[in-house]
């Protein structure tokens, strides 16, 4: 029976794996894991290894116990795999965190936003870029302009539907785009 549980979870395991594979790009399984924004695929991917760690112990537990004539070597085994269960749901709780309370976007994809937004030449100077993942594809931007004197209201609405489109083409998974017109020379208090 452990032997067609270990078969079975596999196969699930290798097509949550495949799934998560398509997300990775250049970066390593655990850095894929901890920089997702996608918690679905990740966690499947995180319980399957779990699960295959744990049949394995046990599996291995109960085999040396029969071999050796140990039976508390099958405890052993138990014990270690609500250890392995323990620490995958601590993790997927600290890395799934973040995302469930907001987590705000790349710094690239910050940078980027400040970098389209002061191509405009009514903008003297672009101030806070606040992001938040509201899902995995779904970016909100708040954003904070100082335009020029001289642009007419009229031209600001313009600008800010343009940046608006700008950004939303380059990255399609910013979805709300919220740009503050303030004076910026200002101090902050």
């Amino acid at each position: 029976m452990l032997g067609l549980a270990i078969v079975f979870e596999g196969i699930s395991w290798g097509i949550a794996y495949q799934e998560f594979k398509k997300t990775l790009g250049d970066r390593s399984f655990i850095s894929g894991i901890i920089d997702s924004k996608d918690p679905t695929v990740a966690v499947v991917l995180m319980e399957d290894s779990a699960a295959m760690l744990g049949l394995v112990i046990a599996l291995v537990g109960i085999a040396l116990g029969e071999y050796l004539g140990m039976p508390e070597l099958d405890g052993w085994a138990a014990l270690t795999i609500g250890f392995v269960l323990a620490l995958t749901a601590a993790f997927l709780a600290i890395e799934t965190k973040s995302l469930l309370i907001g987590e705000a976007a790349d710094p690239a994809l910050v940078k980027e936003v400040e970098h389209l937004a002061g191509l405009e030449a009514a903008i003297e100077k672009v101030g806070d870029v606040l992001t938040r993942h509201l899902g995995p594809q779904d970016v909100l931007v708040n954003l904070s302009v100082d335009f020029r004197n001289d642009v007419p209201a009229g031209k600001i609405e313009e600008i800010i539907a343009q940046i608006d489109a700008r950004l939303k083409k380059a990255h399609p998974e910013v979805t709300r785009v919220f740009i503050e017109a303030e004076n910026l020379s200002r101090v902050r208090r």
